[in-house]
């Protein structure tokens, strides 16, 4: 794979990173980067790796994971490693080639030279780290709501072990010891989730002060997204209390 620097220009004269630019200053800055093939299943920057420079991604496509887990794919024209070459820190993610691509390796020396001094570039380049910040938000969102569910369902799973409290055993039998270990099970299964549930409600939502009676705390609980199970969601919810409490 190969491109020429009129090639280049083409792809990339109309993307808000660039189009501020001089037809004389563009061709500059691609004639300096350095051209980069790479196969399916190349790594190109791994987590954790240092950085001194980024890609921009002309053909083909890319996987990003963090730790591990594949948080999206990216298609040409993007950027990869542009806030670790910046701030010179760590690289936050892993990325993988998936089809056979082509970029271009640009030192930050070259970004600071024809970028860094254009205000409408670096305007260009807040936009896309802002979307960048966005789609992290999303993924965040959508993965704490899958762990609120899951936290939910092992708790009605955890309700199984109610029963143990009303079999009738032989304290002699070595079936109380294994009631015992099993009950012990129970209640650290059942504090670990509790702990969890409100870790999570706190996270989100802090608890609200001048909260006292009853009444009051059952009703923030079940307004709360984070408390009702997802399947209630739609559901009405009534508590009758008794007037002695």
């Amino acid at each position: 794979m190969f491109m020429t620097i009129e090639e280049r220009m083409k792809s990339l004269q109309d993307e808000e990173l660039f189009v501020s630019l001089s037809r004389q200053e563009l061709e500059g800055f691609l004639g300096e980067c350095e051209e980069v093939s790479l196969d399916p299943g190349a790594v190109l920057v791994s987590e954790g790796g240092h950085a001194e420079d980024f890609f921009i991604l002309l053909q083909g496509r890319l996987a990003v994971y963090k730790v591990k887990r594949l948080i999206c794919e990216l298609h040409p024209v993007d950027y990869v490693g542009m806030m670790s070459a910046i701030d010179a820190e760590l690289r936050s993610a892993t990325v993988k080639v998936c089809d056979k691509s082509l970029l271009l390796k640009v030192p930050f020396s070259l970004f600071k030279k024809y970028l860094g001094r254009n205000p409408d570039s670096l305007l260009a380049l807040m936009k896309i780290f802002s979307r960048r910040i966005r789609l992290d938000n999303e993924v965040l969102a959508r993965e704490f709501e899958q762990t609120h569910i899951f936290i939910h369902d092992m708790k009605n799973l955890l309700s199984v072990f109610l029963l143990l409290d009303n079999l009738p055993v032989d304290n002699e039998s070595i079936l109380q010891r294994y009631l015992h270990f099993m009950k012990m099970a129970r209640n650290n299964l059942t504090s670990l989730v509790e702990q969890s549930l409100s870790n999570m409600k706190h996270f989100i939502e802090p608890r609200k002060p001048g909260i006292h009676s009853l009444q009051e705390m059952i009703g923030e609980m079940a307004e709360s997204d984070f408390v009702t199970h997802p399947d209630l969601k739609d559901k009405r919810i009534v508590v009758d209390l008794a007037s002695t409490m």
